[in-house]
């Protein structure tokens, strides 16, 4: 859906479905599971990159005193990951989980994105100078985008490289000539 002209307010929303299944991620899965010793999945399992269900609004308004703020939220549930917890990488911590791949699904991602400007013009139009602020992750929530197998986010060394950005805000000024 969209709405490319309005007087005060335009933008866009966007649903996707989508559902990512297979017996395998790539062409070597099954001879990694083989050298693993873990037997081949039977059966259909989500595959790494499906997400469920995903939706975008793009959101842009004219306030009073011609200040623009555009407004972007992003959502989307979490991709599958495969909780199998080991002793080793290889060894089951418990003896009676069977291995499945991506059997389990990480925290569910929103971000809110806003950005407003204002545009000061010079007579003649010779000189323009915008003031803005824009700001990512305005709720500063902490997204979490991978985990290891055992369901720890960051695995075993807490790597935070495993959480989305958190808040950043710019404030600037743009000069055109």
């Amino acid at each position: 859906i969209a709405r490319e002209k309005g007087n005060w307010l335009t933008g866009s929303l966007s649903y996707t479905l989508m559902q990512a299944e297979g017996l395998s991620q790539d062409a070597r899965q099954g001879l990694i599971y083989y050298e693993w010793g873990i037997p081949t999945p039977a059966r259909l399992f989500p595959l790494s990159w499906d997400q469920r269900h995903s939706i975008k609004l793009i959101a842009n308004t004219s306030l009073p005193w011609d200040v623009n703020v555009n407004v972007n939220w992003s959502f989307h549930t979490g991709r599958p990951f495969t909780y199998y917890p080991t002793i080793d990488g290889f060894t089951s911590l418990d003896s009676t989980l069977k291995f499945e791949p991506n059997n389990r699904s990480i925290a569910d991602y929103s971000q809110v994105d806003v950005k407003a400007s204002k545009t000061f013009t010079w007579p003649g139009d010779f000189l323009s100078v915008t003031l803005f602020v824009d700001v990512r992750n305005l709720f500063n929530k902490e997204n979490v985008l991978w985990v290891d197998s055992g369901g720890k986010i960051g695995g075993e060394l807490g790597d935070i490289s495993a959480y989305g950005q958190p808040r950043r805000t710019s404030v600037g000024v743009r000069v055109e000539l």
